[in-house]
């Protein structure tokens, strides 16, 4: 007979292994893509799921350390979005953060949607990726610490320079 869930003395939880590792280890059978098909061995996945079938609905992950008031308020999570219900549903992921101490609610920081674009700070984003900030601030940064472009959008201009300030800054306008 298959053992199929065991606890430890010191806690840890196993599932589909009589020896956890870690806190919750979850070990069986997988798939080899990333293309994760429905009729596919699911033995080593993890599904968290909503009984709610309305736009938004969606499993998620909460991420949380004992903080100062000795609780485990999350600091960050990742929630499916369901946008569309019908047949074997769709949906977005959507990555969201505690901005501050003082802050009740995560916000959502980046989502990739069932089309496959990436926005950071947009949940809509009409792009395969497009990174929305406030104006007149970067809005991306590509390179490394000491030689990067910036890119910052203000008003109908696009500025890009090698040092983050004015200094070697190009600019270029679009009207």
């Amino acid at each position: 007979a298959n053992t199929a869930i065991t606890v430890l003395e010191d806690g840890k939880i196993g599932m589909g292994t009589t020896s956890p590792r870690v806190h919750t280890e979850i070990r069986g059978a997988g798939q080899t893509t990333a293309n994760i098909t429905d009729s596919g061995n699911s033995g080593a996945f993890l599904q968290v799921s909503d009984t709610g079938n309305g736009a938004g609905a969606g499993g998620g992950i909460l991420f949380s350390a004992t903080n100062d008031n000795s609780t485990t308020t999350p600091q960050a999570g990742i929630k499916s979005l369901l946008t569309n219900g019908g047949g074997q549903g769709a949906g977005n992921l959507a990555f969201s953060t505690r901005g501050g101490t003082a802050d009740t609610a995560l916000t959502e920081r980046m989502r990739i949607t069932n089309t496959g674009n990436v926005g950071v700070g947009t949940s809509s984003p009409d792009a395969k990726i497009s990174v929305i900030g406030t104006n007149n601030t970067n809005q991306a940064r590509i390179g490394h610490s000491t030689q990067s472009l910036f890119i910052k959008a203000n008003g109908v201009n696009v500025d890009y320079n090698s040092a983050g300030n004015v200094n070697g800054s190009h600019t270029f306008s679009t009207g």
